[in-house]
């Protein structure tokens, strides 16, 4: 009976360890990769500025093409030292990228298109 119980065990940690093997890993957060994909909306925002409509699809396509990485922002729970240095390395450049697009998001942020697709966006 001891014999058929360890070998019970047995085969059931190695289904575990076999279906943990087989599960791919997530991908681990790139801040660098999310700083750039910021930098391209706010590029996005401020290019199109003038045409709220347009602004919202072009800002869609951007954040649709990166669902993977939205994915990755929002499981990502930083400890507090890796906040201090993210905002360390990339507070400059997330700042000149929404000054950048400060313009067209206060133009269009009654927008309801806009409104819309920024509900995408992590927060």
């Amino acid at each position: 009976m001891k014999k058929l119980i360890v070998s019970i065990l047995l085969v059931c940690a190695a289904s575990v360890a076999y279906a943990e093997e087989k599960k791919p890993a997530a991908p681990a957060f790139d801040a660098e990769k999310f700083v750039a994909f910021l930098e391209k909306i706010m590029d996005t925002i401020a290019s199109n500025k003038d045409d709220c409509a347009k602004m919202a699809a072009a800002v869609g396509k951007v954040i649709d093409s990166n669902k993977e990485l939205i994915e990755q922002v929002r499981n990502h729970k930083p400890t507090d030292e890796q906040k201090k240095e993210m905002k360390a390395k990339y507070d400059a450049r997330v700042k000149a990228a929404v000054e950048k697009a400060k313009d067209g998001m206060m133009k269009c942020k009654d927008s309801a298109e806009f409104k819309a697709v920024m509900e995408k966006f992590p927060h």
